[in-house]
């Protein structure tokens, strides 16, 4: 088996935001999907994410933010986190448009071409205003996200 070094990573030359926090993609995965009438496999739901990630990464492959994350492979920041299901998602899918933020829906391709499995998102500026606590149970990856996590989280669960 061949090996292959790998420099140490410098967190001084990590990609980070204009307030200085570290680019991060978020990615939310679908609580529902472990459950009947889904009951997929943890592998099944670790290659959406997948996906998911490799989407929005190509996505928006020319966008500077992502030329940073991608140019320093060593400081790649991935924040995974659970949520309840479609509904929640397609709601805060909605309200990140509302405030003109770039998103992606990933669509699994199979018999019912309209069963979301997916949501990649790409949010590269600041709303206090949009309520998180409209992620679904679907995987979305987020890119950099310049807010309070612990906030986020207390409104994904608040409401």
């Amino acid at each position: 088996m061949t090996s292959f070094a790998h420099p140490e990573p410098d967190a001084s030359a990590s990609p980070s935001t204009g307030d200085g926090e570290p680019l991060t993609m978020w990615i939310l995965v679908r609580k529902d999907l472990k459950k009947s009438p889904y009951s997929w496999s943890t592998g099944s739901i670790i290659a959406q994410a997948a996906h998911a990630s490799s989407a929005v990464l190509y996505t928006y492959k020319h966008h500077p933010s992502v030329i940073s994350y991608q140019t320093h492979l060593e400081c790649m920041r991935k924040v995974a986190l659970e949520v309840h299901n479609k509904e929640q998602l397609l709601s805060l899918s909605a309200e990140l448009k509302e405030h003109g933020l770039l998103h992606y829906v990933w669509m699994e391709p199979d018999k019912d071409e309209n069963r979301k499995r997916v949501s990649n998102r790409k949010e590269f500026q600041f709303w206090p205003a949009v309520g998180l606590a409209c992620w679904s149970a679907w995987f979305a990856a987020f890119y950099p996200i310049q807010f309070s996590l612990d906030r986020s989280i207390s409104k994904i669960y608040d409401k």
